[in-house]
């Protein structure tokens, strides 16, 4: 991952594997230090578990909510949650986050 910016506890880095490109994003909480990973596609992301379903509904994302500390995880983990937008563009919970981008893209 090449990191494009870094400012306070904002990351903001290009993923690039096995030709698949995405724009991540990385913010730690202060006091807690925990990270939120968003990982966005052309279509859709993969987002770590502290998004509240109900609001990725109502906003009708194509989205994965994935448990996961680290990009990494992101792309290895299977979901937890998958939006109905995504089911509906063929998402299954089966899925690896990587099969999800590929999905996304």
């Amino acid at each position: 991952m090449e990191c494009m910016y870094s400012s306070g506890g904002v990351k903001v880095f290009e993923l690039s594997k096995n030709g698949l490109s995405a724009e991540c994003v990385s913010v730690t909480l202060p006091v807690t230090g925990q990270e939120i990973l968003i990982m966005r596609a052309p279509r859709g992301m993969l987002l770590c578990g502290i998004f509240s379903q109900d609001m990725l509904e109502q906003l009708g994302l194509n989205a994965a909510v994935i448990r996961a500390a680290s990009f990494e995880d992101l792309l290895s983990n299977r979901p937890v949650f998958l939006t109905g937008p995504a089911r509906a563009l063929g998402a299954n919970p089966e899925m690896s986050g990587f099969d999800l981008l590929r999905l996304f893209m």
